[in-house]
């Protein structure tokens, strides 16, 4: 399982939160 989805759903958390 690669982290890079796991990164960029994070980015998108902390944008939109």
């Amino acid at each position: 399982m690669n982290l890079l989805p796991i990164k960029y759903l994070s980015l998108f958390l902390t944008f939109t939160s």
